[in-house]
C-alpha cells in the first residue's frame, strides 16, 4: 500500500515529446513521471501509461494495486493530484503533480508548468472491501 502522505519526489521524466518519435510510438513519459513524483516512488516503480491506448483505466487498475484510486474531479482540487493541460512548448498534453491548485512539480526539465489547465485527477485512499455479513 502507497501513503499518500509520503513526501513528493521529484522525478524528471526521461522520454520526452518529439513529433518524430510520436510517430514510432515513442511517447513522452510525463504522466509516468508524475506518479512517481506524486506517490514518492522511483521512476521505475510506475509503468508509462502513456504508451497504452487506454490509459486511464490502466492507471486506475494500477493504483488500485496500491491502495489508491484517482477521480476525475471540475475546479481547484484539494490536496495532491496529477494535472493535465497544454504548456508553453505546445506539444499537446502533459501531466504534472498538483496540490491544493498548485503546481507542485513539473517533471519536464524546463519546469515551465502548464499555460491552461484542463482537467485534475485527484489521488486518494480506496475504501477497503465492505466487511462480509
Amino acid at each position: 500500500m502507497t501513503d499518500l502522505s509520503a513526501p513528493l519526489a521529484e522525478v524528471t521524466q526521461t522520454i520526452l515529446f518529439t513529433p518524430a518519435g510520436e510517430r514510432r510510438g515513442v511517447y513522452g513519459n510525463c504522466l509516468q513521471s508524475s506518479i512517481a513524483s506524486a506517490l514518492g516512488l522511483d521512476l521505475d516503480a510506475v509503468p508509462h501509461f502513456g504508451a497504452f491506448a487506454w490509459w486511464e483505466p490502466a492507471v486506475r487498475l494500477w493504483l488500485r494495486g496500491r491502495g489508491l484510486d484517482w477521480r476525475m474531479v471540475d475546479g481547484i482540487p484539494r490536496g495532491r493530484s496529477i494535472t493535465v493541460g497544454t504548456t508553453v512548448r505546445g506539444t499537446g498534453d502533459h501531466a504534472v503533480v498538483g496540490d491544493s491548485g498548485e503546481v507542485a512539480w513539473d517533471p519536464h526539465p524546463t519546469r515551465t508548468g502548464l499555460t491552461v489547465v484542463k482537467r485534475s485527477y485527484v489521488l486518494e485512499e480506496r475504501p477497503g472491501p465492505e466487511p462480509s455479513r
